[in-house]
């Protein structure tokens, strides 16, 4: 019986990347048979939602994950009820080809207690961006005057509006990355205007891995900010902390499997948030979750060439904990899916 449940349990956790091959495909008759095959009747005409989070009654399309197809008429019952946990649910869509879609809208709605602070069922939207832009130019102002006072209340202010008008983690995350691209400029007068951005971060997911809740982002910002305008009394003094940067790429090397935050790792060398970003990139020359990125995926690349471990084993084992945001990533620094990565090692290797 043990056997069996094993073997069962294997097969379930296939699911989500034989789903996103088809995806990977654009293959819809292939996918809504194999929907049909694993005991969900989608018709082209269905219009269903995707749960991220713990869900009674609904269609189990990832377990460790906790993902679930539901009806519109399952929706309507299940959001009236209490939730003592955090859930996320998508918004509608017929097409399965947009499931990988659907899937983020659902993570990305689950994510929004790191703005409430509160668990609850949160659903997908997509607020009005011009009050936040509007904001964003004022601390752009704030910040090329060097006036910290003037830079960190518009950054409440900025706060101020995220928690009010009902943004959710993906804009938080749009907010971090240009407010650190405003700091990087403040830094670098003599940057172009038409440079790329400063990459520090890939994405949201990222974002809620450095910072538990929206008030720590916003600390560091601030944090970053004063001793950006402050930077001749803020050096980082490379002769003392070029050996601490080794030790935390080794760290890294070693626990990239690991869910790595860089709050836990300043505080266990010591060292604040803003200042530790800082030397990182000063002695490496990239981000720290850049870094952190690529170690992963590189690991991933040996092991899809080294093994036979099925492609969502490999993201988890690589410290990936969404198969979808796996393949997205591996495709976009690559070039190809993780399915293509393999096919052509192996193609390679075998003339």
């Amino acid at each position: 019986l043990q056997a069996i449940k094993t073997e069962l349990d294997q097969a379930l956790d296939q699911r989500m990347s034989l789903i996103q091959t088809y995806i990977e495909r654009e293959d819809k008759e292939g996918c809504l048979r194999f929907f049909k095959q694993i005991g969900f009747n989608w018709s082209e005409t269905d219009q269903i939602r995707v749960v991220s989070g713990p869900t009674d009654n609904a269609f189990l399309l990832d377990r460790r994950h906790q993902l679930y197809l539901i009806s519109e008429p399952q929706f309507d019952f299940i959001k009236n009820q209490p939730h003592s946990h955090n859930a996320g649910v998508s918004r509608l869509t017929g097409d399965p080809l947009r499931l990988d879609k659907a899937v983020n809208e659902a993570l990305i709605a689950r994510a929004q207690s790191f703005i409430t602070g509160h668990p609850a069922l949160y659903v997908y939207q997509r607020p009005d961006l011009i009050p936040l832009r509007m904001k964003l130019g004022e601390v752009r102002g704030a910040i090329s005057s060097q006036n910290i006072n003037t830079a960190s209340q518009m950054l409440d202010e900025l706060k101020s509006i995220i928690l009010n008008r009902g943004y959710q983690v993906n804009q938080v995350y749009y907010c971090y990355a240009r407010i650190l691209d405003m700091i990087e400029e403040n830094e670098a007068p003599e940057k172009q205007a038409e440079d790329d951005p400063v990459s520090y971060l890939e994405t949201w997911q990222e974002l809620t891995s450095l910072f538990s809740h929206i008030d720590d982002m916003f600390q560091s910002l601030k944090q970053q900010l004063s001793e950006s305008i402050n930077r001749d009394n803020d050096s980082c003094g490379l002769e003392v902390t070029g050996s601490l940067i080794d030790s935390i790429v080794r760290y890294l090397e070693t626990h990239y499997s690991e869910d790595i935050r860089l709050s836990k790792l300043a505080e266990k060398y010591h060292i604040t948030n803003s200042h530790l970003c800082r030397c990182f990139k000063q002695k490496t020359g990239t981000t720290f979750t850049a870094y952190l990125v690529d170690v992963r995926l590189q690991k991933a690349k040996q092991l899809l060439t080294s093994t036979s471990l099925h492609i969502s084993e490999i993201a988890e084992n690589c410290g990936f904990d969404n198969y979808f945001y796996f393949a997205r990533l591996f495709k976009r620094k690559a070039g190809l899916t993780p399915t293509q990565y393999r096919d052509l090692k192996g193609e390679n290797e075998s003339q």
